[in-house]
């Protein structure tokens, strides 16, 4: 497939108005989508028409724009099931939809694109047609300035199509991206906006053929890249001001899931005496990159072909490192470098995407210990490493009975199951645990050193000093139990490091969690069992992982079987909001929470059905604020095939992340390549 696709390389192929492409004999259908004789009234109207497709299928396989100079600032061509009018011409402005249901672009236009065709490479169309989801095309015309049209001149600008009855090896769509808002100070030589998409729908490799950039009159400099294991690669980087045309890929790339897509605007306001926001007016401003892309005709359409949407910070600031290091593809771009900002470039300790990778020294010294299947993971604030094991132990079908009841309770594990482990080498530095526990679950490292296990044969939460020493015990040995009294297999623990009250996830059977006081009584508890990706707020089904975020007062609950991430204040006891993780990390086990960057969440998640991941499934970090993703990672050889637990160092000198795995005897280490 690589082979074919070294022809998106070819230069834009501009024919004159014949029905003959030059790479086919077949006689192409003509169509014409244009307005129908109207006389704009005032600056910035826009004017819509649509035209139903009469054939089941059509192959669109080039496009040409009809109007005059000086009449039509930008068309857009609009495919969907149900245009706001099937009829006739309405007004409709570039901020509102132009259909009552999914709306795909077919084609964009700018004033000084030229009036060329533009003809698609080889074997690759938009698909059209009553049998399928685009049963009506729209036009839009964009009207900047109506001077020309005084006296009652009209217009009849529009956009034609050119198509085939034969199918096509490859279809085309477009994907558009941009940021959610726009706000430009005034008298500013340069302010940037970012945009971050996760690629969560592809299901066959997109093919860029082609990219077109578009902005209003302070626009600057656009650029968009694909990334991809912390590694990014250029899609595109193009002054605003050129003609606004589709231009081909400088070079193949493909876009997979999983991936994200990185764009950002730049502009200059030093001219303008006020504040400019986004909007469809000359006076407004825009960002959008349209993405023209070439996919295998199997595949299906991603139900969103759009994303608008804010960047996280950390984007931001490796887009400014890459402005810094990347030489621009036109002229005048130095002019509107931000050379002042060098010193802060460099004191920049980490970006959110910059790569994190694994640190092989650390990870391959774990390996060699002698451990059981590793179920949990924490860091202490002196940044050293604790692991909990289950030695020769492990869960399987037959480990409990019907009533939850662990089923081998003659023998603790022999050896030390926990270890606290150097953050440099891996060395072990002590070793806690022999003889006391049957089938570990969840460990945390609290503030003041002290240590608190969840072991779900035991059904039992359990707090150590930092030497091993027994602090507490909650819960019945062996006995599972429904009231504030008992556990049924608990997950894990999270101390609020303020208050010293903790929270305990009673995760496979009873589906709550729970809050103590420092001293082990209970003061609240919330959940109700429930399993399904619909299910409200309040309602569990494995309540697998607790964070803090200790300033802002939340604690975040990875709700395991529910696909999602739980969000509770701390000191209301209430869940304030989900993020919903189905598309992006499967079922989160593992979840910690750092403070880098306004805070930032690290989850693993575990492919049960080996469907969506089957070669292992990343890490994903997520924006603690809104659960955006942005950014997965993995050990460098290998994959994560059964990760149970994350944590992450919190210092100020250390940003390490590490993953305990369940299938195997190991830990991994995570390092940001700065």
């Amino acid at each position: 497939m690589a082979n074919n696709f070294i022809l998106f390389l070819l230069v834009i192929i501009t024919c004159a108005t014949n029905q003959v492409l030059s790479n086919t004999d077949e006689i192409l259908k003509e169509v014409r989508i244009t307005m129908p004789g109207i006389t704009p009234q005032k600056q910035d109207d826009y004017f819509c028409t649509a035209k139903e497709v009469k054939e089941d299928y059509l192959y669109i396989r080039k496009y040409k724009p009809i109007t005059e100079p000086k009449t039509a600032h930008h068309m857009l061509l609009f495919g969907c099931s149900d245009p706001v009018k099937k009829t006739g011409v309405w007004k409709c402005g570039e901020m509102v939809p132009v259909c009552n249901d999914r709306t795909s672009i077919l084609y964009a236009w700018a004033h000084n694109a030229g009036y060329k065709s533009y003809e698609l490479p080889k074997d690759i169309a938009f698909t059209v047609g009553k049998a399928t989801r685009v049963r009506y095309i729209v036009t839009q015309v964009h009207y900047a300035k109506v001077d020309k049209f005084k006296g009652g001149k009209k217009d009849y600008s529009g956009i034609g199509y050119y198509a085939t009855s034969i199918p096509q090896r490859y279809r085309a769509d477009i994907y558009l991206t941009g940021p959610m808002n726009i706000y430009i100070p005034p008298n500013t030589k340069r302010t940037n906006t970012d945009v971050l998409c996760r690629m969560n729908e592809v299901t066959y490799p997109l093919h860029p053929i082609s990219v077109r950039v578009h902005a209003h009159a302070l626009g600057r400099d656009i650029s968009a890249y694909r990334i991809r294991d912390g590694e990014w690669t250029k899609i595109v980087k193009r002054s605003a001001q050129k003609p606004q045309v589709f231009y081909p890929m400088e070079k193949t790339i493909d876009i997979q899931r999983g991936d994200y897509i990185a764009a950002r605007c730049s502009y200059d306001s030093t001219k303008r005496n006020k504040v400019t926001t986004s909007g469809g007016g000359m006076n407004d401003e825009m960002c959008n990159v349209y993405i023209m892309y070439a996919v295998d005709s199997r595949s299906s359409e991603m139900t969103n072909s759009a994303c608008f949407r804010s960047s996280p910070k950390e984007v931001t600031d490796y887009m400014n490192r890459l402005d810094r290091e990347l030489e621009r593809d036109y002229d005048d771009e130095r002019e509107f470098m931000d050379t002042d900002q060098t010193a802060e470039y460099k004191r920049s300790a980490i970006s959110r995407l910059l790569p994190l990778m694994e640190d092989q020294t650390w990870s391959n010294a774990v390996k060699k210990l002698k451990i059981g299947q590793v179920s949990s993971v924490d860091v202490d604030r002196n940044n050293y490493v604790y692991i909990f094991h289950r030695g020769k132990h492990t869960w399987g079908p037959s480990t409990f009975d019907e009533q939850n009841i662990y089923r081998d309770a003659r023998d603790p594990i022999s050896e030390p199951t926990i270890l606290k482990l150097h953050p440099k080498t891996g060395k072990v530095m002590a070793t806690f645990g022999a003889k006391m526990f049957y089938l570990p679950h969840g460990l945390t490292v609290d503030y003041d050193f002290n240590i608190w296990v969840t072991d779900v044969a035991l059904h039992q939460v359990i707090k150590l000093d930092k030497n091993g020493k027994v602090l507490m015990k909650l819960g019945q040995k062996f006995s599972p139990g429904k009231d504030v009294h008992h556990f049924c297999k608990p997950t894990m623990v999270a101390v609020d490091e303020k208050t010293k009250n903790f929270f305990v996830s009673d995760g496979y059977c009873n589906g709550r969690v729970l809050q103590f006081s420092s001293g082990g009584n209970v003061i609240s508890h919330i959940g109700a069992q429930g399993f399904g990706t619909h299910q409200p707020l309040g309602v569990f089904a494995v309540p697998h992982g607790l964070a803090i975020d200790p300033q802002k007062r939340l604690l975040y609950i990875a709700d395991r079987e529910n696909y999602r991430v739980q969000v509770m204040s701390v000191d209301e006891g209430r869940i304030l909001k989900q993020f919903p993780l189905g598309s992006v990390a499967i079922k989160p086990y593992g979840i910690d929470f750092s403070p880098l960057h306004g805070g930032i969440l690290y989850i693993v998640s575990y492919d049960e059905s080996g469907k969506d991941y089957p070669n292992g499934i990343p890490g994903v970090t997520l924006d603690a604020s809104t659960g955006e993703p942005l950014q997965t990672w993995k050990p460098k050889h290998k994959a994560l095939y059964r990760p149970h637990d994350v944590a992450c160092a919190k210092s100020s000198n250390d940003s390490s992340v590490y993953v305990a795995e369940i299938s195997s005897t190991k830990a991994w280490k995570f390092m940001y390549n700065l």
